[in-house]
């Protein structure tokens, strides 16, 4: 089934108010290795991001990522999974609720426009009503159950409810449901679909946004937290938290210059089921190209004192190479694959992963051993203020 009548038969069923019934195809997960074990893992190309959280967005489970503030990388984030999931011929599916995607950048990082599937919920039943009839799908073709496929929602927190929708076009209470409508529907969706996303080779994940806490009165609490009430911390098996710690630009060191010219972000996995969380990695955002492998590597070996890469009086020392300025690094990396290749063996030496898992090496995807058991992380309190 081409993306174009799979968007279209989605649509369809859509407006035909089917009843759907889970169960119809055969279950992809659980065949090889039991229901509700992963498959892989979906990498974002970051060795650091992907090393930290244990082969990057795992299959077939629900991922939450959010921040404090705005800005901060979540969508560019995503959009790295997004790339490297269309590299492996999987499909990717984008509910865009706020208008967040910009195009022509993604386009430039090397997201296929053209394969990207794009719809817009005005609601956030809409939303889970368009993954319900996408699942159905999924069910009913073989094809599309091999195939990895990626449910971005960015952001959930801003789908409204139909009550407060119908409340916007006339007269009416916007909260008639109360504050907990919302937060009801999610919980009673995601009961639904987290033990339908282990069959399939399927993973959403769900951008999120901060409010501020008004109603803590504990000076030590956190000032910030999530909406859309704690069914998403609790069903995701990821949860990745986001903030910009400081600025980048063209100048001889890693400060930032006058000109900015992206973002310094740490990414940290604030719960992880499948790796061990709280690992805090700090990436480089460029703000035409997003992500950059390279330079978030070369800040991690200066800062961990490799042998790789030395800086002595603004100049960079690269093996048998001398880089004078941090752009021009930059360049000689980018243009010398075998450096790339002994950068990320550093990475993956110092950030191992689990040993049920191992690195495919026509793809580079991190994928389950066979005949090992998942042996998820045990449950782990997260840290005050996340």
């Amino acid at each position: 089934m081409s993306l174009k009548n799979l968007l279209s038969k989605t649509v369809t069923d859509l407006g035909k108010r089917k009843k759907f019934s889970f169960g119809a195809g055969k279950p992809h997960t659980a065949d090889q290795y039991g229901v509700g074990d992963v498959s892989g893992w979906i990498p974002s190309g970051i060795d650091l991001i992907d090393r930290s959280l244990g082969g990057g967005l795992p299959l077939g489970r629900i991922s939450e990522i959010f921040s404090d503030d705005e800005a901060n990388g979540k969508t560019t984030l995503l959009l790295q999974f997004a790339i490297q999931c269309q590299k492996q011929d999987g499909i990717v599916v984008l509910l865009d609720s706020e208008a967040a995607l910009d195009r022509s950048r993604a386009g430039t990082m090397g997201l296929d426009l053209e394969k990207l599937i794009t719809f817009g919920p005005e609601t956030v039943e809409d939303g889970f009503e368009f993954i319900d009839a996408l699942v159905q799908n999924i069910a009913e073709d073989k094809d599309l159950q091999n195939k990895p496929i990626l449910i971005i929602w960015d952001t959930i927190a801003a789908a409204p409810t139909r009550t407060e929708k119908a409340a916007a076009k006339k007269e009416g209470d916007a909260f008639a449901g109360g504050m907990v409508e919302k937060p009801r529907i999610i919980a009673k969706a995601l009961r639904n679909y987290v033990q339908e996303f282990f069959k399939y080779k399927v993973h959403l994940a769900l951008v999120n946004q901060s409010i501020t806490n008004v109603g803590n009165k504990n000076p030590y609490g956190p000032k910030y937290v999530t909406p859309g009430g704690k069914a998403i911390k609790f069903y995701a098996t990821l949860r990745i938290k986001v903030r910009r710690t400081g600025y980048i630009g063209d100048a001889r060191s890693l400060e930032a210059g006058d000109q900015k010219m992206g973002i310094k972000v740490t990414v940290t996995a604030v719960k992880n089921k499948l790796a061990l969380p709280f690992q805090d990695v700090e990436t480089f955002l460029y703000g035409n190209t997003g992500y950059c492998n390279v330079m978030s590597n070369a800040n991690w070996l200066l800062a961990n004192k490799s042998p790789l890469l030395q800086q002595k009086g603004g100049r960079y020392y690269l093996t048998s190479k001398k880089c004078t300025f941090w752009k021009g690094l930059r360049e000689a990396v980018l243009a010398d694959p075998e450096i790339q290749a002994k950068w990320t063996a550093e990475v993956a030496k110092a950030i191992p992963l689990p040993p049920n898992r191992a690195v495919d090496p026509k793809t580079g995807w991190v994928m389950r051993v066979e005949g090992t058991p998942l042996a998820e992380a045990p449950e782990t309190e997260e840290a005050p203020g996340v």
